[in-house]
């Protein structure tokens, strides 16, 4: 039975995180890249599916899309941690909303096909998601 979280619940903890992802048997990478903090699953020459939190939050907000097996099979998931938010460093103040789409830039650079990605995005990061659109 799968663990459906969502924005009005605490975030997981970690172990429930690690259970998820055991039950459906797939391994999530950590990493960073340009500074941000982000988990990813599937296969990087997939599409990229971008997900992107609102505030506050952080990646486990997705962590639901990213333990879910068919998704798996179709794209290359990755879900940030903002600047600012869980493990990424943190955010200048001064034209915020530029700063935040401008650190998201490199994920859609390291994508390894010819389909566009998508980005994902919920509250804040809406304008985000808009931004980042319209300087790529």
């Amino acid at each position: 039975m799968p663990v459906l979280f969502n924005a009005m619940d605490p975030m997981p903890s970690d172990d429930e995180l690690e259970e998820l992802f055991e039950r459906v048997g797939i391994v999530p990478e950590y990493d960073t890249l340009n500074g941000v903090h982000y988990v990813s699953t599937g296969d990087a020459d997939k599409p990229l599916l971008l997900f992107i939190h609102g505030s506050p939050g952080n990646w486990k907000g997705w962590a639901d899309y990213l333990a879910d097996t068919t998704l798996v099979e179709k794209f290359h998931m990755v879900s940030v941690d903002r600047k600012g938010f869980g493990n990424s460093e943190a955010a200048v103040e001064e034209n915020y909303l530029a700063e935040q789409a401008k650190a998201l830039v490199p994920f859609l650079k390291q994508s390894n096909t010819a389909q566009r990605p998508i980005l994902v995005g919920h509250s804040y990061s809406v304008p985000i998601v808009i931004r980042l659109a319209m300087d790529k």
